[in-house]
């Protein structure tokens, strides 16, 4: 696949120096698609666990988090899993 053929590059990427702020980028690019879900899902009426920043920053984190660990690590899960597995995490918050 094109993620396995650019693997020595990522992993570069993110185990350099930069990588806390890699890290940063995808925390910050994630944040605004969960507080604009979160949002809606409050106007929808679900009752959040807590404030939409405090939530966005938790949420968006651990994703962030997550697809960093799955450079370093080799890819070793397919874009599709990981692709299940963040919108499983995700359920309860991204309205229908």
């Amino acid at each position: 696949t094109a993620v396995k053929e650019r693997e020595r590059i990522y992993r570069h990427l993110l185990t350099a120096d930069a990588s806390r702020e890699i890290l940063e980028i995808l925390q910050n690019s994630m944040a605004g698609f969960i507080r604009d879900s979160l949002e809606e899902s409050e106007k929808q009426g679900v009752e959040l666990a807590g404030p939409i920043p405090l939530l966005s920053v938790y949420y968006s984190n651990g994703l962030a988090t997550m697809t960093f660990f799955w450079a370093i690590n080799g890819f070793r899960y397919s874009v599709e899993e990981m692709t299940l597995c963040s919108y499983n995490l995700l359920a309860d918050i991204i309205p229908d």
